[in-house]
């Protein structure tokens, strides 16, 4: 845990109920918006994914389910900020 909180970069986990299948970084200097847009088209391209947790830089978590809806990432991106 404390070398995701310890990194510059946004850290993505796509997972299929517990296990990690997919980890994704996206530079800090990317708004919250595009990092969200991004893990939520690799959580669909992902088959039988079932949900995200991305960690800002300062130590934000919020979770994506692969159900989620573009406008739902979105307000969920507020909680990274």
């Amino acid at each position: 845990m404390n070398e995701i909180m310890n990194q510059q970069n946004f850290q993505a986990l796509i997972m299929v109920g517990d296990q990690v299948v997919l980890t994704l970084k996206v530079p800090s200097t990317q708004s919250v918006f595009v990092v969200t847009e991004t893990v939520l088209k690799e959580l669909n391209k992902t088959e039988q994914a079932t949900h995200a947790c991305i960690y800002s830089p300062d130590g934000r978590i919020t979770e994506l389910k692969a159900t989620d809806t573009w406008l739902v990432a979105h307000v969920k991106a507020l909680n990274l900020r």
